[in-house]
């Protein structure tokens, strides 16, 4: 049976792949995905790239071009379980014909860097979504947040502050796993919140109780 593999990624620099994803990938003959993700295989020739733009339907339609006699691999962000295409995928093909292969999250990466656990954390996915998400964890002793452009720390913690929250640790994770990562802290009790330069996406906010 012909199948699609589905491969994290992590956080999108080469040394966060597992040899199993870096592996297929080298053997694919179609890559599809975001330009950041697809960015750096482009100089490996006799491969095709398809970036993956909206509608995401088109997506389904060029795999479906080829995956029967081609090998094609989506790459995803991070772990493809975890806010991924991946639950789009499987609404339109069979499970048997998907090829899951786990990545390193941006999250599992921030926990890493602040050495602390993360099985008891809340985590959320902001990307594109109303800040009011938040509205049942504003108290979580240990919440951990994808951001966005518009969903940023200063907006998230603006938002959390006049819901009530007045105290934890904010540490701001920023371009994990890249030259450019920097993490920077602050207090949600602080009178003035100011977040340092050189923070740039992609963001990925823990919040402690702490």
């Amino acid at each position: 049976m012909a199948f699609i593999t589905i491969v994290g990624t992590g956080p999108g620099t080469k040394q966060y792949l597992i040899p199993e994803a870096r592996q297929a990938i080298e053997d694919a003959d179609i890559l599809i995905g975001g330009e950041r993700n697809l960015i750096p295989w482009i100089e490996q020739g006799g491969k095709k790239f398809y970036v993956i733009k909206a509608p995401v339907i088109e997506v389904v339609d060029r795999i479906k071009e080829h995956y029967e006699r081609e090998k094609v691999v989506v790459l995803v962000s991070g772990d493809p379980g975890f806010y991924s295409i991946l639950s789009f995928l499987t609404k339109h093909f069979d499970k048997e014909e998907l090829k899951v292969i786990p990545g390193i999250s941006s999250i599992q990466i921030a926990f890493a860097r602040l050495s602390l656990t993360w099985h008891d954390a809340v985590l959320l996915n902001l990307h594109g979504r109303s800040l009011n998400i938040l509205d049942n964890h504003l108290y979580e002793p240990k919440l951990a947040l994808l951001t966005d452009f518009k969903n940023n720390p200063l907006n998230i913690c603006q938002y959390l502050i006049s819901k009530g929250r007045k105290h934890g640790s904010v540490y701001i994770c920023s371009k994990l796993g890249y030259p450019e990562e920097k993490i920077a802290t602050l207090n949600l009790g602080e009178k003035k919140l100011l977040i340092p330069e050189g923070i740039a996406s992609p963001i990925v906010m823990v919040i402690i109780d702490e």
